[in-house]
């Protein structure tokens, strides 16, 4: 079925570019889109989730694991993308210049997957043929086998991550742009919540089956996308870009941010503030903070799957009031409550062995109850506050700046990030109850806490910028002359706050102070632990506390 209708067509038609959408076309397109965006968000929920049980079974340090998960990436987003963005923008051909990408890599990216699979069975024939006789070990080979296997998906990812989302402007109309982000949104957390629910807890004990099942999911589900969804035709790239090679683009990049995105003050802070964010590269160990709680893979994927499910709801309401609140103002509150509350894991230092169960279903109702809206808001505010700030015309300028800035920074994360882990790891060795160590992973609030903070430093120094050059009344992006801090308060800001939005924050707040209460109720009267009781309520009253300051401060920064 073609997406595209035929011009000449009497119902009501959407345009993009030369593209011409009847409406059963348009719902056609934004249906294959979407079943691609579930196949892709499935393959790569995958190998973030599953290949840090893999490493560790191998007993790889937790430097190496983070070196591998995140700095890796980090090169070839720093070396990859810009290339490829410049690349794709000039390519024409009878695909479009977004779907070559893509089609080209698909085979390979599956390929990784199926590698990734049977590395085992890969390490084995490897170790039997040219390392049996010398000091490797198998698991040694094993390791670097699955470091190249990952290091091949990153790198074949890559494309597939960056021109895709250069495909939504080509092909979807601006006017339901909009619509489709949030659909987007909605699709990607319901393949999240089914991998939580349904596959996540066979991780180590089907861990082959899962990965070639993904590699022949998206090699199939995703390839069926590319042959559905077409691109229009584009008018020819300016003569003086032709034959732009890697380093000749990646030069041109960088002439092109140079004085407009680092001689200002203003998009400095701006773009330091996610830079600092992606400094705590401990995605990859949440599983073990989990664990060192008494969770199984199971408990995990269930807490996952309910978030990912309420998250919807969360996701749908989210756009409605960031649209009404403002992208930038929606941002700049949630992070202040984040950074406030980002150091609220120190009681699990306290806390030896929770009760599990209780544990489960505190996290669970937290996730279900409290956070959907806030996590909603906040991530849709996200998404929008990019293009908010920065001048239009200078969206991609600013991406590839924001781009390689984080692809170095993540870099130097991978190894900070593990070696505070490996630092923490000799003050928490193994012990008989904990065989694997893994409690040295409830440290890692300590790490995130700073950076957290640090970052809404920056966005804190953004919000009040904004609102000195005419805040949602009337922005606009300025100059790389204007010095923002030396202007004057707008003339009419009332310094209002919307109480919607601070409720927003407080909700998830006062979700962790019924949790405390419910651990000292448990401690109390169910499993008698006066030291864990007195813990708890500490927590409570640090919790309640920074409820009340929170409540100051967004007066505060809203001020004239």
């Amino acid at each position: 079925m073609n997406t595209v209708s035929p011009p000449g067509s009497a119902e009501k038609t959407y345009t993009c570019g030369s593209l011409i959408y009847s409406r059963r076309g348009l719902i056609a397109m934004f249906a294959w889109m979407l079943w691609g965006d579930f196949c892709f968000t499935l393959m790569e929920a995958v190998v973030p989730s599953i290949i840090p049980l893999k490493f560790h079974s191998l007993n790889t340090s937790d430097t190496t694991i983070s070196l591998l998960m995140t700095s890796l990436p980090a090169i070839f987003n720093f070396t990859v993308t810009p290339s490829i963005s410049i690349w794709s923008d000039r390519l024409r051909t009878r695909w479009g210049r977004r779907m070559p990408f893509i089609i080209g890599t698909l085979p390979f990216l599956a390929l990784s997957l199926v590698m990734i699979g049977l590395n085992s069975e890969i390490a084995s024939w490897i170790h039997r043929h040219f390392f049996s006789e010398s000091g490797y070990d198998q698991a040694k080979v094993a390791i670097i086998v699955l470091a190249c296997c990952l290091g091949l998906f990153d790198l074949f990812n890559m494309f597939i991550n960056t021109v895709y989302w250069y495909l939504f402007n080509d092909i979807v109309p601006q006017e339901m742009l909009g619509r489709f982000m949030s659909q987007f949104r909605i699709v990607g957390t319901l393949a999240s919540m089914l991998y939580n629910f349904f596959i996540f807890q066979f991780a180590e004990s089907h861990m082959r089956e899962i990965y070639l099942g993904a590699a022949l999911l998206y090699f199939v589900g995703f390839g069926v996308v590319c042959l559905r969804v077409r691109e229009g035709t584009y008018p020819p790239p300016e003569e003086n870009t032709k034959g732009l090679g890697f380093f000749a683009g990646l030069m041109a990049v960088l002439k092109s941010f140079g004085r407009e995105c680092f001689t200002s003050r203003y998009y400095w802070y701006f773009m330091l503030e996610p830079v600092v964010v992606s400094l705590a590269a401990f995605a990859p160990f949440g599983v073990f903070l989990n664990k060192s709680m008494g969770l199984t893979l199971g408990n995990i994927g269930f807490i996952g799957g309910i978030s990912s499910g309420t998250m919807i709801i969360g996701l749908y309401f989210g756009g409605k009031l960031v649209d009404r609140w403002h992208p930038i103002r929606a941002s700049a509150y949630l992070s202040a409550f984040s950074a406030f509350t980002g150091f609220g894991g120190w009681v699990w230092l306290f806390v030896n062995k929770p009760n599990p169960t209780l544990y489960l279903w505190i996290a669970a109702l937290h996730g279900a109850l409290f956070m959907p809206l806030f996590q909603g808001v906040f991530q849709v505010g996200g998404m929008t506050r990019f293009m908010r700030l920065v001048p239009k015309d200078k969206l991609g300028q600013f991406s590839a700046a924001m781009c390689l800035m984080r692809a170095a920074v993540i870099f130097a994360s991978g190894f900070l990030s593990g070696a505070f882990l490996d630092m923490v790891k000799h003050l928490h060795p193994a012990t008989p109850d904990d065989p694997e160590g893994l409690f040295r992973y409830r440290y890692m609030f300590l790490y995130t806490g700073v950076t957290t903070l640090v970052a809404f430093v920056f966005q804190y120094k953004v919000f009040r910028g904004w609102k000195r050059l005419g805040g949602e009344v009337s922005y606009v992006a300025p100059s790389a002359d204007v010095d923002v801090y030396k202007l004057p308060p707008r003339a009419g800001d009332t310094g209002r706050v919307p109480k919607g939005l601070v409720l927003v924050a407080l909700s998830a707040g006062i979700g962790g102070l019924l949790g405390n209460l419910a651990w000292i109720g448990y401690y109390s009267w169910w499993e008698r632990n006066m030291h864990y009781v007195t813990v708890f309520s500490i927590a409570a009253i640090s919790t309640a506390a920074i409820l009340v300051f929170y409540v100051r401060f967004v007066k505060f920064m809203e001020r004239p």
